[in-house]
């Protein structure tokens, strides 16, 4: 696209959060905001980032449709285990980018729903949910 000024806009590859959706990462959302000190905030969720990141990396099963590694070329030496470039890993930016959502929406969210709910509503921003079977 052509931004106002007649150059193309080209779009990057978003970054993006390996994590689970659950009622601990809602809970530990309010816990952190809900906080005053600055200094404990950060424990909490420094604490919250290091379990939750043990835990995604130590299930085989793939999320989301991404793997956790690169495996675009996963026969090129080197390249086994090698981090997607636009995951973020760090729990600050991890923080930083939960803050600063716009807007959540649960694609096939299954058991994530109520808590991806659950959390716009904590944050007052918008979402949607797009289920992926609807049964009567």
């Amino acid at each position: 696209t052509k931004n106002c000024v007649g150059q193309y806009d080209y779009l990057s590859s978003p970054f993006h959060l390996r994590i689970h959706v659950d009622d601990n990462l809602v809970k530990t959302v309010k816990s952190v905001l809900r906080s005053n000190e600055h200094h404990l905030k950060m424990e909490i969720w420094d604490e919250y980032w290091r379990k939750e990141t043990c835990r995604i990396e130590s299930n085989k099963v793939v999320y989301g449709g991404t793997s956790s590694t690169d495996q675009s070329h996963p026969q090129q030496e080197g390249n086994e285990g090698q981090q997607r470039k636009e995951q973020i890993t760090d729990s600050r930016s991890a923080y930083d980018t939960i803050r600063s959502l716009d807007y959540i929406a649960g694609f096939h969210p299954d058991q994530a729903t109520e808590a991806a709910i659950d959390l716009a509503i904590f944050l007052k921003i918008p979402w949607a949910v797009v289920p992926c079977c609807v049964f009567p």
